[in-house]
């Protein structure tokens, strides 16, 4: 559950911290801003509080800059993907939640056996994309809401299949601005848990194996 800190911190922040830290942003290419937005408004279980910001950067070239200077304000991050695995508390949260925006919903067929999925793809629209392209073994996903990257950051599975079974690479970022390619073996895969949860890092694409030929929809 995502909570607000202590009231001194919270006055700090929505003081000259909030309006410095609103005008280095705003600037940066594909990047939205909005302040003081009702939790209910962001979560499937449509409740909680005030979130002080809500951030969607479209621009993969500003996520980078756009870390790195959040983090030099020393304000808590938090990646929020379809809001359906998110529970915010009735006090608020003065943070920012980090959304992807359109230009990571791309869906990019590298080889026939190998294809790559933006973090903020829904889940919902990777496997309507699996099924019209008669590619397989990704079925486990049917009917688990959210999107790609949360997915992959809490190892999702259903029916004997994980995330961790298909999932090749890993592009992801820290809240810091750091940019990193983790291969499965180094994603730290656990039972719903993973390298990206623990550690709070932001997923922005993954290469997935697939089966060609496969009928989806028939499983």
């Amino acid at each position: 559950m995502l909570s607000s800190k202590s009231a001194g911190v919270q006055a700090e922040l929505r003081g000259d911290k909030v309006s410095d830290l609103r005008k280095k942003i705003i600037e940066l290419p594909g990047v939205n801003c909005d302040e003081c937005i009702d939790a209910r408004n962001l979560t499937s279980f449509c409740i909680g509080g005030k979130v002080n910001y809500l951030i969607t950067i479209d621009n993969p070239e500003s996520i980078s800059t756009l870390l790195s200077t959040i983090n030099k304000f020393n304000i808590d991050v938090i990646p929020l993907g379809a809001g359906t695995n998110m529970l915010v508390s009735d006090s608020g949260f003065d943070g920012v939640l980090l959304k992807l925006g359109e230009n990571f919903r791309k869906i990019e067929r590298l080889s026939d056996t190998s294809i790559r999925v933006g973090g903020a793809v829904k889940i919902s629209e990777f496997i309507s994309y699996l099924k019209d392209n008669k590619l397989g073994a990704l079925t486990f996903l049917s009917g688990i809401p959210g999107t790609v990257g949360g997915a992959v950051a809490m190892n999702a599975g259903a029916f004997g299949g994980e995330i961790k079974d298909q999932s090749t690479n890993v592009h992801a970022m820290s809240m810091d601005g750091t940019e990193y390619n983790f291969k499965n073996d180094e994603c730290e895969f656990e039972y719903r848990n993973s390298r990206f949860l623990k550690q709070r890092i932001l997923v922005l694409d993954v290469d997935f194996n697939v089966e060609p030929g496969q009928s989806i929809e028939q499983e």
